[in-house]
């Protein structure tokens, strides 16, 4: 699927417990629509983890910053094992979503909380064509 870029969601960090990304204003950040966006999430490291552990992504939506609903989630991976990031293997997780609320944000929700992977990646917020 096409996709323009138009802004950080998420700038690269490394986690090892489900996170909380900062808040995107739509409202206030020029050339974003509301509909036809994505989130494409970058894996580009990750540790192996316990049996069955795995990473979800979601986007989240919210009219105050406050009160969040999912928008999206992503299929469950499983670091270490699906898929490799071995020799610099990138993983690109598109999100696609419409929002109805003023403010965005990218969630990573680890199924672990001991022995949990810990997974490097980065967001972009842009536009989805389809194609």
């Amino acid at each position: 699927m096409p996709y323009d870029a138009l802004d950080v969601l998420q700038t690269s960090t490394t986690v090892s417990a489900s996170t909380n990304g900062p808040s995107f204003d739509l409202l206030t950040n020029p050339g974003t629509p509301r509909s036809g966006l994505a989130a494409r999430v970058r894996v580009t490291a990750q540790s192996a983890a316990t049996t069955g552990a795995t990473v979800t992504f979601s986007v989240q939506q919210s009219a105050d910053t406050t009160a969040w609903t999912n928008l999206i989630t992503s299929d469950p991976i499983t670091p270490g094992v699906t898929p490799s990031t071995i020799l610099g293997e990138v993983l690109e997780i598109s999100l696609p979503f419409v929002s109805t609320k003023e403010y965005v944000r990218l969630v990573s929700t680890f199924s672990a909380t001991t022995g949990a992977p810990v997974v490097t990646y980065a967001s972009e917020l842009g536009v989805s064509w389809p194609g």
